[in-house]
């Protein structure tokens, strides 16, 4: 049988040239995923990501800081209108006051003379405790540094509003969830 099958192989033409497209056919589609696969390595070696969820203090402040950076002049096509925070009456939200921030959507903005490709989704809380999907930043910067992040940071920190100093605090309950709070 292994006789059989040998002589078929070599003396048939048929079956060579089939066996020969069977290999270039899986060549061509392994080879057709190659250059998103380079494209993902190379932008995984020159970028940062930066991630700010919703939760965090400064959220508010990067999200004006990206959204004022846009390279759409007006900001990024999507916007989303926010309520502006009353620090001065226990840090509530000021219905009658409102901003433009950006929404759910990919944009790309210059911020401390760096590139960003920025994109505002909400977060996937299917297996979380939370009851309400938040938002979340995430931020690739190009050619970033250490130090660069840093700038940037420092940049978010000085566009708040706050008078006067604020003591952060984390309440934890016992089933793990966790909220951030300040204090005057």
């Amino acid at each position: 049988m292994i006789e059989f099958l040998k002589d078929i192989l070599r003396n048939s033409p048929v079956v060579q040239g089939g066996l020969t497209l069977v290999v270039a056919g899986w060549l061509g589609y392994q080879s057709r995923a190659l250059p998103r696969r380079v494209w993902r390595i190379v932008l995984g070696m020159v970028t940062r990501e930066i991630e700010i969820r919703e939760r965090h203090p400064l959220y508010a402040e990067w999200l004006g800081l990206l959204t004022d950076g846009a390279l759409r002049p007006g900001g990024p096509r999507t916007l989303e209108v926010q309520g502006v925070r009353n620090d001065f009456e226990d840090g509530e939200v000021d219905g009658a006051s409102s901003a433009f921030a950006a929404g759910s959507s990919v944009f790309y903005a210059r911020v401390c003379k760096k590139w960003c490709r920025v994109s505002v989704q909400r977060e996937d809380s299917s297996g979380g405790r939370d009851l309400v999907a938040r938002f979340i930043i995430n931020v690739e910067v190009l050619f970033a540094t250490r130090s660069d992040l840093s700038r940037m940071l420092s940049a978010a920190k000085a566009r708040t509003s706050i008078a006067e100093p604020r003591q952060l605090v984390d309440l934890c309950s016992k089933h793990g969830g966790k909220t951030t709070i300040s204090l005057p």
